[in-house]
């Protein structure tokens, strides 16, 4: 007769239905993945177009410390083996 009974079409559009969410949200996913990749494949060009100017640099200037450390933190005091020491970390 070329009919699909009622039942087998309602659990056929059902499972579209799922599959279809699970898609939307697997594209969302992915979507955001590719968004962080890009940003951070940009911030890696962007760095190393930073680092090539700098390249044959022969005098460092406070231009080119502020461009290149962009923090500084530096940690309290402690002591060791009788010398007193502090922890600098410098984020650029």
């Amino acid at each position: 007769m070329g009919r699909i009974p009622e039942g087998v079409c309602i659990n056929l559009l059902n499972k579209y239905e799922v599959e279809r969410a699970e898609k939307l949200e697997c594209k969302k996913e992915l979507s955001a993945k590719l968004a962080a990749s890009e940003a951070n494949e940009k911030s890696v060009d962007d760095w190393l177009d930073m680092i090539q100017d700098y390249a044959q640099l022969e005098e460092l200037d406070r231009a080119s410390l502020v461009r290149l450390i962009q923090k500084i933190e530096i940690g309290e005091k402690y002591e060791v083996d009788g010398h007193i020491e502090r922890d600098i970390n410098m984020k650029g």
